[in-house]
Formats: C-alpha cells, structure tokens, sequence
C-alpha cells in the first residue's frame, strides 16, 4: 500500500511540475532537469532528495516555481522552493521561521521524450509523501567572496625542487635559497576595487633566521609591502593591501631573501626555504561581480582548478568518452595550466558543494554551449550536444598560447635572449639555470663537428675562494670557470667550443651551475649589495647544419607528440573502459607537440592485460619480461608468497569472484632445481645441436666479441630486467620509429604517470638518445638504447655525401673500418693480377 501511494505521489508531482509557457522546446530532458536542479541558487544546493525531521509531508509551491523555471532561459537561476508541511497545518514559505527544503531527485518520473503538453500545468498545491530517512542536513551557505587564486605563468615554475622557485608538491610552490623570485598573475572581473587584501599562505624551514627573512611584494610594478618568515609551522595567511589592481590579469611578483641561521654556503643554501599554499594564496572577491560571459567562466574554472583541485565534469554513463576526452582538450588549452578533472554522474553523492565551477554534458536536439549561475553562485558550463557532435567552445573557451620551448635554428648564432633567457642572475650559493631549446627533428650529427658557445658573463669581487661555475649541455660538463679571480667586471667573451654530437633532435638544455664557499661557512652570510653572478643574453650558442637524417629517438618522438595521437586499444572484455577514458583524458589536456613535425607520431597504452599488443617480434624480449618489468614490488622474503592480481592493473576491471594467479618463491626455486635436473643429450647430434643454439659456446662468443666491439651494449631484456619500475615506453619497432608503446603497471594513476611523462620529454629524455624507458618507483627514469641506424631524408649528393658518412662511420666505426679495409684489399687485387699476368716466363720477378 505504502509503495502504491508513493508512485501516485510521485506521478501527481510530476505532472504538476512545469509550466507549459517556462519552457521554448518542446521536450524537456531528464539531464537539463537535474542540471536545473544543480544550478540551484539561494538556500537550495544539495542534488538529491533529503527528506524533513518530523515532516511526512513535501508541499511544491507553484507561486515560487513558475517564475524561476520561466527565468531559465534567459539564464537566470531558477529557484524552486519547497516546504515543509505538518497535515492540517498550512505553511506560509515567506513566513519567518519556514524551513526551506532539499531538492527531490525525480528519478525516472521524466524521460527524454516526455513533451511538455503531458506534464500539464500547476494550478495547485501537490503534496507527496515523505520517505523516512537520516535526519535533514541544511544546505551550506553560499560564500560571500572567492578567493581569486595566484596562479604561475606558464614554463616560469618547474616540477620538483630546485634552487629557486619549484613545485615541492602538486599546489606547492617552494622557493630556495637567499634570493628568489616568482612571478604571478591574478585574474580579476570588472568592478574590482584598485586596492584589495592579498592573502598568502606561509611556511618557513625552521632554518630560516626572521630576522633577516622576509617576502617583498610587487603588484603589477608596483611595491606592495613586505612578510616577515618567521612562521615554521603549519600554513599561516598573511594579508598586505594590493595595490594598483586592475580589471583583467594581474602580475604579482614575490621576491624572498632568506638568511641560514648558523651557516652560510651551498648546502645551507638549500636548507633555507619558504613555501605557499596555492590553494590558500589569492585575492578574494565577490563572487556575484563574476559576469556569465567567458571572462568570468575561465576565471572561475581557474580558481577551482588551482591549488590541484578538482573539477567535475557531470555526464551520464552513456556518453561517448570522445565528447568527454574533446571537452577536456578544450579546458587545457583554456587555462594555461592542465587541471585535474573528475567524471561523475548527474546524481553522484561525491560531488563537490562547494565548487566554484563545474561542466555538464546534456544530450539534445541541438549543439549549444551556455553559461550559467549554479549552487553556491558556481559558474556552470552546460553543455548540450546533438549525437557525437560537440558545439564550437573557442568563444567560451578561447585557447591561450601555451609555454613553448624556443626553437634554435642551426647554422645561425643564437644568442640566449631568442631562447628566451634576458640574462641569468645567480644570488645563492648554489645556482642552477637551465635553458632548454630544440633543435629540428631532421636533425642529426653523429660525427666530431664543434658547436660553439660564446659566453659574456661578469661576476662579483672578493669572492670567496673555491667559487666556480660550470658549463654544462644536456648534463655533461663542458667547461670549469672560476669564479675568484679578476672578479668586480664582465669579463670578455669566451668561447667554448663542444662536441656537436652531444645535441641531439628535440628538447636539448644548457645548464649554468655554479658554488660560492661561505666565508666563514660556520656563520651567517652577510648580506650583499650586488649581484654574485650575471650571463649576458648576447652569449650565443651556433650549432653546425647537417643533412636532413633521423634516428630513432624516444626523446624526438615525444617532443612531436600530440594529445590527439594518444589511443588506448581494449585488449578484451577485461579492459576498463572508464580507466582508458582517464588516460585519454590526462594525454589530451596536457600533451602538446614541442616543435614543428615532419611526421606526427603515435602512442599506444596498454595495461597488462594488452600485453599481447605490443609487438615484439625484433626484440629479444618476451610478454614475462614485459609483466615482469612493470609489477614492481618490494622484495619478499623466501617462502613468502606473491600475489599477482590482474584485476589491480590500470585497464583491468575488477572481476567480482576473480582468483588471482599466486605464485609462492618456493615453487620458483623447486621449478629452478627441477630444470636443472633434467638430462644434457650426450649425443653428437645434441652436442653440435647445444653448440651452436642459443646460450651454446658459439652464441656465448658471439656475445663476447659484440660487447669488445660495442662497449656498454646490454639486451634491452637484459636491461629490463635491471630496471624493473612502474611503467615502460618502448620503441621497439624500427621500421615505425613513430610507433611508441607505454606499458602502465598495477596501481599506477594514470593522471600522474602522464605528468611524469611530460616532465620527461621536457627534459630531453635525460640528454641520451633512448628506445627504451623505465619509470622506476623514485619517479626517475633509466633509458635503454640499441644505438639504431641513421635514415638519410634528401637525396644523396656531392654536397651532403661528407656529412652522411660521416654520420654512418660515426654510427658503427668497427664496421666502417672494416668496410674500409675490405675497399683497400679490393682496389689492390686488380694491380696484384696485372703484375702476375704480366710476368715473362722463367722470371724470378
């Protein structure tokens, strides 16, 4: 009986819902219903049905519903106000006291096709039986003021820490050493006041002397005021007045100088830091001065994005992953930073009441993009898409030029202010400068051609001695330069010449590092008026042109890779559709080519259970290799058992009644003895037969004069199985050197696996041409290389024909040296015939 007069309820609301007038289309979805519901303002907010304490009865008010539905479509927030009602008492909603109620999920009451003609209209009150439930959770209350957040400018602030400005963790930001700077920029609407509190969330190293500590802060030019350090706890907000505001981005450019307690040199250098909360750090403003336009729609996104939260994207379980994997393309490029996005259902209990921005997907009969005001004054994105096809988002969305790595052009002297490098300032006892460029990914020099770099650099008098600097390209130290002698002046150009041979196609990295010794090291440094160490940007790098010739590289493949070009191919029914949406969306919001691209290349990602994909015919390398490679664990001890379970692989659904493979080391070990035991065939057939198979003397001395002649070649299964990680890329087929394979191991996160691999390609893939990478469980990177053949691009000619071969001896120098002496002996046989030919008989001679 109960279950019979709950559906009539629920029948006789839906009926007595809508207005046929408050709506311009003739259906209504279920979807654009609850996003209605979702972007409820005032005291509503809460998306799914919480019933009243001591309330058996929900009355809908027509009066208050009819107006704010109406209002939709001109993007006004709708407001439907439901009441409690006791039986026989009438209750006025505007009367004081009235307690507003929760929203109702309604569930499957309205369909997609449900017009509106049948819904009818409101003439009434409605009431609907309530279901007993938890007792009533008020909704939150709408915040005054957001907090517009600070956010980094692109390529300005590295991933991990270094000496400077670093990410010490994800919405981090840690600044090192006795004299650091960072730039940031607020977005501000219009009808912002000039003058508004910037807060800041502070912490010190407790080696930090307050003292001689502090935080100096420039808006837009401008000095704003100044933080003593001297908080070494938890994060503590300090407020200074920012002036000079404007409506729009804003620069805000923080400088630390910072004072070791005790000691002074470069290992306290690096124990002095202070760190800010992005999350905590920003200017606050009302939330209501946001407008519905894209301004306020990417400032909004912004702010919820920072501090590595999360924004939600609403979509139904049926949408096409495309749409989402598009969408997220679009917000990438969007906010100039690669935010974390989170999937979740219209009517989830995850979702996030407080969010300052969310998106949602609708499908309808038409592709339309509108902003509106949600729950706690959130912007929301709605989204509506007619089939596959996603409405034009660039005017909501309008992409930002993305941080690019300056582009060198061989043949031509560079200077490092085209890298985009001013000058180079060091300030701390250690100093660290990097400054990457790429190079073409047709270019190629095997060969000993110099490159050249002219260095016009100056540096401090009286520095201590041992003071030094070195120049480095891609890691290796190409030059020493001491830093105690002549000091007080720019000292004249230098040049430093260098194997071109150590650059390579893609993203390539000139290093400034340096030391200055305390003096006295057991003492606080003294506080300076001028700069230890400046590198002008006229010092200019010239690298030699070459023929248009490639090799197979994982370093160029990934600077030329695209988000578009990421696929992740089920393997079964085992594959986990909503995981390799994940990944795709990671690839797509991040991954940007580099450089310019003569070809695009191709990324495949796999899980374990897509072993089988991966295609290792050219390789010594087995599907156990690949299996063993990627299920790092910590070493068991003896007798222990391993369990190896497919279902915790990233692309692995969870099997209800699975049973995973287990594996127990001492059945290894019985299985090792077993094999061992088994009898040699003593044959003359078996003995010539294990002479020359595989682990056989032949085999074993072929292995020995490939190691005297290619000294440090290893197998890559040989490699692999030294280097046992969480993730593998590999580049295994050298016919399709663009046809890359990332291997994800068990309880990877694909969000970060793809943030550490795009910290990898940014860093040349560690300077050394590679077909093989291993993610080990420190989050670095071992690379593998089986020095491949280079591939001429042009026509060969008398012009390149020097160049080529030289790239070809440079590539295999034992086979050109025999090629060579084969070439002699050939060129001497016809004069060693003619000689014997023409011989007089009976001649000694």
């Amino acid at each position: 009986m109960n279950n019979f007069v709950l559906k009539a309820g629920l029948a006789i609301v839906c009926a007595l819902l809508v207005p046929v007038a408050a709506f311009p289309q003739e259906g209504v979805s279920r979807n654009a219903l609850a996003v209605d519901l979702l972007t409820v303002s005032g005291a509503n907010g809460v998306a799914a049905a919480q019933p009243l304490p001591d309330a058996p009865l929900i009355v809908l008010t027509p009066e208050a519903t009819a107006p704010a539905l109406a209002g939709a479509a001109t993007g006004a927030a709708p407001l439907i106000s439901l009441v409690a009602q006791v039986p026989g008492v009438v209750v006025d909603p505007a009367a004081p006291g009235a307690v507003p109620a929760p929203m109702i999920n309604l569930g499957a009451a309205i369909t997609d096709t449900t017009p509106l003609a049948d819904i009818g209209k409101l003439d009434g009150t409605a009431t609907l039986a309530a279901l007993p439930a938890a007792p009533f959770v008020p909704p939150p209350v709408p915040p005054a003021e957001w907090l517009m957040p600070l956010l980094s400018v692109p390529g300005v602030i590295p991933a991990g820490v270094h000496m400077g400005a670093g990410m010490s963790q994800p919405g981090i930001v840690r600044l090192t050493g006795e004299i650091t700077d960072v730039e940031f920029r607020v977005i501000l609407p219009a009808g912002a006041a000039p003058t508004l509190p910037l807060f800041l969330a502070v912490r010190s190293s407790v080696n930090n002397l307050p003292e001689a500590s502090e935080i100096a802060v420039r808006v837009n030019g401008a000095d704003s005021g100044k933080i003593t350090l001297d908080n070494n706890g938890p994060f503590a907000q300090h407020r200074i007045d920012a002036k000079g505001l404007v409506p729009g981005v804003n620069l805000i450019r923080l400088t630390a100088r910072q004072s070791h307690r005790i000691f002074c040199g470069p290992e306290a250098s690096f124990g002095i830091w202070t760190e800010i909360d992005m999350g905590q750090s920003g200017i606050p403003v009302d939330a209501v001065l946001l407008p519905l336009d894209p301004t306020g729609l990417i400032a909004s996104l912004q702010s919820q994005g920072a501090g590595n939260r999360t924004i939600e994207v609403l979509a139904d379980e049926t949408t096409n992953p495309a749409l989402i994997v598009a969408v997220a393309r679009s917000l990438g490029d969007a906010l100039g930073f690669v935010p974390r996005l989170s999937v979740l259902p219209f009517y989830s209990d995850k979702m996030d009441t407080a969010a300052k921005a969310r998106i949602a997907l609708i499908p309808g009969p038409n592709s339309l993009a509108t902003i509106r005001r949600g729950a706690g004054e959130a912007m929301v994105l709605q989204i509506e898409y007619a089939g596959d096809t996603l409405p034009d988002l660039t005017a909501l969305l309008p992409a930002i030029r993305a941080a690019s790595i300056p582009a060198l052009t061989p043949g031509a002297k560079t200077p490092i202010s085209d890298l985009g490098v001013t000058q180079v300032l060091a300030n701390t006892r250690y100093f660290r400068r990097d400054v990457p460029f790429t190079l073409p990914d047709d270019w190629l020099l095997l060969a000993s051609q110099k490159a050249e770099f002219e260095i016009n650099y100056g540096f401090a008098a009286n520095l201590p001695v041992g003071g030094l600097m070195l120049f480095k390209v891609n890691g290796q130290t190409v030059r020493l330069l001491p830093l105690d002698e002549n000091g007080g002046r720019v000292q004249p150009p230098l040049r430093i010449s260098f194997l071109a041979n150590m650059l390579h196609s893609g993203v390539n990295t000139l290093t400034f590092e340096g030391t200055v010794p305390g003096d006295p090291a057991d003492m606080p440094c003294l506080a300076r008026d001028t700069d230890m160490l400046v590198i002008l940007g006229e010092s200019a790098i010239t690298v030699p042109r070459t023929p248009r010739m490639s090799q197979s590289d994982l370093a160029r493949s990934l600077a030329l890779l695209d988000g578009a070009d990421v696929t992740v191919p089920l393997g079964g029914a085992t594959s986990d559709p909503t995981l390799a949406r994940d990944a795709l969306i990671a690839f797509e919001s991040r991954f940007r080519p580099l450089m310019a691209a003569h070809s695009r290349p191709r990324l495949h990602v796999v899980g374990l259970d897509g072993l089988g994909m991966i295609p290792l015919g050219q390789t010594d390398v087995s599907r156990r290799d690949l299996q063993d490679a990627v299920s790092w664990r910590a070493a068991p001890a003896a007798g222990t058992e391993v369990v190896l379970a497919a279902a915790s692989d990233p692309f692995a659904a969870q099997t209800a009644g699975a049973e995973p493979f287990r594996l127990s080391m001492l059945d290894v070990e019985t299985d090792r003895i077993q094999k061992a035991q088994v009898p040699e065939d003593s044959s003359w057939f078996g003995w010539v037969s294990g002479f020359f198979a595989p682990g056989g003397w032949m085999s074993d001395q072929a292995d020995v004069f490939h190691a005297a002649a290619f000294p440090g070649a290893v197998s890559l299964s040989t490699w692999i199985s030294e280097n046992q990680g969480r993730a593998l890329l590999l580049q295994v087929d050298a016919s399709a050197p663009d046809d890359l394979w990332l291997l994800a191991g068990p309880d990877v996160v694909m969000a970060d696996l793809v943030q550490q691999l795009d910290t990898f390609r940014r860093d040349g893939a560690n300077g050394k041409a590679a077909q093989a990478a291993m993610l080990r469980p420190d989050g670095t990177w071992a690379t593998w290389s089986h020095n491949p053949s280079p591939r001429l691009l042009e026509t060969l000619s008398l012009g390149n024909l020097r160049d080529v071969a030289g790239n070809y001896a440079s590539w295999r120098p034992g086979l050109f040296t025999s090629l060579s002496l084969l070439f002699a002996l050939l060129s001497v046989m016809p004069a060693l015939v003619f000689v014997l030919m023409s011989r007089r008989a009976g001649s000694r001679t």
